[in-house]
């Protein structure tokens, strides 16, 4: 028995990742279907994803090349919020 492809895994997401599109957050919707959980910008929420992809694909899902992409969107969108949440704290220092 052949390891399935990731047309047979995801429907017509696969599509994107053949004609040379990278998946994304946007597709986790597509992908995880009812059960994604609410993940919010930080080390919480990587968690969260990584165990709904766990949970979906099964634990060789790292190795799906679609998947990749999408934690690494991930972890950079969770920098990028930590950054902003440093700059929105900086208070003006009084004279």
């Amino acid at each position: 028995m052949s390891k399935k492809s990731l047309a047979e895994m995801m429907g017509k997401s696969a599509s994107k990742v053949e004609g040379g599109k990278q998946l994304g957050m946007a597709d986790l919707q597509e992908l995880l279907g009812v059960d994604i959980p609410e993940m919010p910008r930080n080390r919480v929420g990587r968690v969260r994803l990584i165990k709904a992809l766990n949970k979906r694909f099964g634990a060789g899902f790292r190795s799906i090349p679609g998947l990749t992409n999408i934690i690494k969107e991930f972890d950079e969108d969770a920098e990028m919020e930590v950054l902003m949440g440093k700059i929105r704290n900086v208070k003006p220092e009084k004279r």
